[in-house]
Formats: structure tokens, sequence, C-alpha cells
């Protein structure tokens, strides 16, 4: 049914009415976007964005955190884990375990800017026995074993190879990549410039420890576990090393599944998360003695918030542990929202400004889950690609202006 206004007085009120309801509509629909499941207003959200690794896709994804769009998926390599950013924030590393590389991606683009080995590629098996497929193929002119090993009919198997590589950091200086390879129980140094290996250090393991998980670097040393190839009862290692030229300083002994370190240079500390015995070890880079944190079960991710407050990814508890390092008060987060449960966290990241967290949460839905640090309470959750890993902010996109269609 159509109606028709002869008088111009009547159809400019019903425009104006049209127009007053139209904005009431904006309001409520704007209030309703910025309210927690609580009811209380949401703190202005950052606008910048993250990438997440998905090593079950090959890939990565970016996400912008305004909005939760997935902006891109990167392909990138076999089992991507653990990331690493530039000084400058131009470009992000990511840890390739199962191509034996690490890839750099420019952050402006996402394109991977090129690849790097964090071994030798070698041409004779541990037998003596030539593998003919890498002098058929030149491996050694290739930068990543991704190129040949991969899946599909052109793939040749097995798609995961190499001495997976897995702890990333930068040395004092920030012209050198540092990576672990956990089957030669190596670290390696690859010189940013040249993308070539620099120097290989052998953690000639004393014990049934001998898979170097993560490591970090200090100004004055560099933190690594050592686990025993998993599973295992058996202990890690906790080794302290000089950065200037890896002499042992200490050596501690904890779980058998010691897994991220992270050096707070603010709290001149090491923190090192246990995942078999629910603890995250304190070792101070004074000399001061380690100490123990208890939190909930399955410790992964560490991440430190100023000089106060420590934040724990509990895998198996399914929270966020939020230690207060003054005290040893302990608040733990259960990951909820509007009723819904989130699974198995492992990372953190968090925003430039502290004031807020991001989780990733590991399901074969994986999900970004945003953490007001102010209230403690989770504010929002991001739905991205199954099995994700690890999660970095980005540098320098707070006004990016990164759209769908950009290759």
């Amino acid at each position: 049914m159509t109606f028709v206004y002869s008088n111009p007085r009547v159809l400019r009120v019903c425009i104006k009415a049209l127009l007053v309801f139209t904005s009431l509509l904006s309001v409520f629909s704007c209030r309703d976007q910025n309210t927690n499941y609580q009811g209380h207003a949401i703190p202005p959200t950052p606008i910048g964005e993250v990438f997440v690794s998905l090593p079950a896709a090959e890939s990565i994804q970016r996400v912008r955190l305004a909005d939760g769009a997935i902006l891109q998926e990167i392909e990138v390599g076999m089992l991507p884990h653990n990331f690493l950013s530039s000084a400058d924030g131009k470009s992000v590393y990511v840890v390739l375990i199962g191509s034996q590389a690490v890839a750099e991606v420019d952050v402006e683009t996402g394109h991977v800017k090129r690849t790097m080995l964090t071994a030798a590629v070698p041409y004779k098996r541990s037998d003596g026995s030539l593998i003919q497929g890498h002098v058929d193929q030149d491996a050694s002119s290739h930068t990543s074993c991704y190129d040949c090993h991969h899946g599909g009919a052109s793939g040749i198997k097995p798609t995961v190879v190499g001495t997976r590589p897995q702890g990333i950091s930068w040395n004092t200086t920030g012209d050198t990549l540092l990576l672990t390879n956990s089957k030669t129980s190596t670290i390696v140094e690859i010189d940013v410039q040249s993308g070539l290996i620099r120097k290989e250090v052998s953690l000639a393991p004393e014990s049934i420890a001998h898979d170097p998980t993560s490591l970090s670097v200090s100004k004055d040393f560099v933190v690594a576990t050592l686990r025993p190839s998993q599973p295992s009862f058996e202990d890690s290692v906790i080794r302290v090393m000089r950065s200037s030229d890896y002499a042992l300083e200490s050596e501690t002994t904890v779980g058998s599944s010691a897994n991220n370190v992270f050096i707070s240079e603010t709290i001149n500390s090491a923190f090192i998360s246990d995942f078999s015995s629910n603890t995250v070890i304190r070792i101070p880079l004074n000399g001061e003695p380690l100490s123990e944190i208890k939190v909930q079960s399955g410790p992964l991710g560490v991440r430190s918030v100023g000089d106060s407050k420590l934040l724990v990814a509990n895998y198996y508890k399914n929270s966020v542990s939020v230690v207060n390092l003054t005290d040893s008060s302990r608040l733990d987060i259960p990951l909820q929202l509007n009723g819904k449960h989130y699974a198995n966290p492992t990372h953190i990241t968090l925003s430039s400004d502290e004031k807020f967290a991001y989780i990733v949460s590991t399901g074969t839905q994986g999900q970004v889950l945003e953490l007001d640090l102010s209230s403690m309470k989770l504010t929002r959750v991001f739905e991205i690609g199954g099995l994700p890993f690890d999660i970095v902010m980005l540098k320098n996109t707070e006004n990016s202006k990164f759209d769908l269609v950009r290759e």
C-alpha cells in the first residue's frame, strides 16, 4: 500500500519524524554494541591489528581489533608457531617448526619477504647414505624445506622435516636472530642482513633434557629451556648463559615440561612456565634465589604487565592467572563470556598501551579473547581459524588503512 502526501507541510513533518526515529535507532544500536555481557560500558578498544599463527593450516592470519575482521590469511610453511617483531615494527618473524626455517613477513603488505634456514640442509642420512632428492633438487639453494616438502600432489613426503626450530629471540644488538633447533640441541645465530647462519652453538646437554624449546635474551644473559623428548616424566632444565659467549651461568632442574621463557627487563627476571607442575619459575638475573609461583593447570604463555603483574595462560584449566608480583596474590579469570566457555589458552599479547590483553584459545574453532586489564574481565571474542598457537601485536597499525581487497 502506498500513501501520497500532497501537502508539503505534512510531508516535512513526516520526514523530520523519520529522521529522529532513525537517529534513535542508531543510538540504541551503538549502545548495544558497546556494552558487555553484564551491561556495563566497554572501554574504548584499540584499533590495531594482530597476527595469529595457525600450525595446522600452514599459515598465519591478520586480525583487525576494531571489529575482529580477518584481513588476510598468509601461507608461510609447515607448522608456524612462535612470533618475534622487529624493533621498528616493519617485520614479523614466524618460526616454521616443520620446515626448518623462519619466515619474515612484511607488516605493511602481509607478504612473506623471505625465508631463512635455521640449519644447513643435509645431503646424507645418519647412516651415511646419500639423500638423492636433495642432490637432484639442489636443496642447499632453497631457504625453506617447504619449497619441496609440503602437502598436495606436488609435495614431497614427509611434509614435516628438519631440525624442528622452536624458540626465537633477538641478540643484544638487535641485528641477529637467535633460534633453537630441538633435534640437534643447538642455538643458531642468523644474520638479518644476509639471512645466513653466522654461528651455531651446541648446548651439549649432560642430562636427558636435550630438546631446547624456548629462549629469551636480556642485555647480559640468554635463558633457554631444555626438555626431555615428550612425553616424559624426566626433569627439564633451565639454562642461564652469558649473552656474550654462551658460557654457563646456572642450570636449574624443574618439572618435565618447561615451556615458555619470558625475560622482563624492567623486573630483571626470567619467567618460565612449567606445564607439568602448574608453576611459573622466576629466576632473578641479579643472582638472587629463584622462586616458584603457583598458578593453575597447564601454564604456557607468560607475559608481564609493567613491573607488578604477570599474566599466565593456563591451558588445561581454561583460564588466565593474574599474579601480583608485589605480594604474590593471584586472580584466576575463567575464559567465559555470555555463557560461553573457551578452552586451551596458549599465548598472550598486549595492546601498545597495556590496557588490553589478547589471548589465543586453541579449539578446533579458534578464538582471540580480549581481556580488559582495568576490570579484569573478558569483553570481546573474535572467531579465527582452527587450532591457533601464538599471537603478536603489530606495531604502528593503530591507523592502518589495510582493507580486504588489498593483495
